[in-house]
């Protein structure tokens, strides 16, 4: 875009640009009337694209698992858990675990929940006898925030028929599972 320098003071200038409209430019030795051009301003342009950007990731990042929760009764089950620790993803590992999910659903949500909703959908289906059972949770993750969610759902689970085993999971172990 094209621009007359109309004032000069100290460091800046004001220019009267060809849409009619002013601006005040850092000073680079202009002289008053003098033509410059001057170079289209890309910040709109650049907050889109960043804001796209934000979009694209957040909207990726909600659907990459990054911990893992197993659950066995005797449906075994795989809990895939986002950054943001919601469930995104509920697998049947065997038989028994398909049939619970064809009653049940995919479960997706707060992982505490998720949990509570499966626990109770087995003793439903009888796969909690009266007697009690053992439910042992394998857990793959980073955050903390995840391991004290399982733990204190684990906790409340225990003793209501259930004998409650939380074991953490190395990365060599999960790939090994998830290979099987």
């Amino acid at each position: 875009m094209k621009a007359v320098v109309m004032e000069i003071r100290n460091d800046t200038c004001v220019v009267l640009q060809s849409d009619g409209a002013f601006a005040e430019i850092k000073n680079r030795n202009y002289r008053v009337g003098q033509g410059i051009r001057m170079q289209p301003k890309l910040t709109p342009c650049l907050a889109v694209v960043a804001c796209f950007l934000l979009l694209c990731t957040a909207a990726i990042g909600w659907h990459i698992p990054t911990s893992y929760v197993y659950m066995d009764i005797n449906p075994s089950l795989l809990l895939e858990v986002n950054c943001l620790n919601r469930v995104i993803s509920t697998v049947a590992l065997n038989e028994d675990a398909k049939n619970l999910l064809k009653e049940t659903g995919l479960l997706t949500g707060k992982t505490d929940e998720c949990m509570e909703q499966l626990v109770t959908q087995c003793r439903a289906l009888g796969y909690i006898p009266e007697g009690g059972a053992d439910l042992e949770l394998h857990l793959r993750t980073n955050k903390q925030t995840l391991e004290q969610q399982v733990q204190k759902i684990a906790q409340s689970l225990e003793g209501r028929d259930l004998t409650v085993s939380l074991y953490a999971v190395d990365p060599a172990e999960h790939k090994a599972a998830l290979r099987s």
